[in-house]
C-alpha cells in the first residue's frame, strides 16, 4: 500500500514538473499513470497551478475525466 501511494504521488510530482519544464507529452504521460495507480482528486488537479500549462490540452482532459470516473 505505501509504494503505491508513493508511485501515485511520485507519478503525480513528475505531471507537475514536465508541465512546469514544458513537456507536456512527458506530463500527460506522468500524469495518466498517477491516475491509473490510484490517484482519485480530480479537484485537486483542476485547481494545481503547476498543470496550468497542459491544461487546454486534449489528452489532460482525457486523464480528468477518467480521474473523475474512478
Amino acid at each position: 500500500r505505501r509504494q503505491r501511494q508513493m508511485c501515485i504521488r511520485d507519478s503525480y510530482n513528475l505531471a507537475c514538473a514536465c508541465s512546469l519544464a514544458g513537456q507536456p507529452e512527458k506530463a500527460l504521460e506522468a500524469l495518466e499513470k498517477s491516475v491509473e495507480a490510484g490517484f482519485n482528486d480530480p479537484d485537486h488537479m483542476e485547481n494545481d497551478e503547476d498543470l496550468d500549462p497542459i491544461r487546454k490540452l486534449d489528452g489532460y482532459k482525457r486523464i480528468l475525466q477518467l480521474c473523475r470516473e474512478r
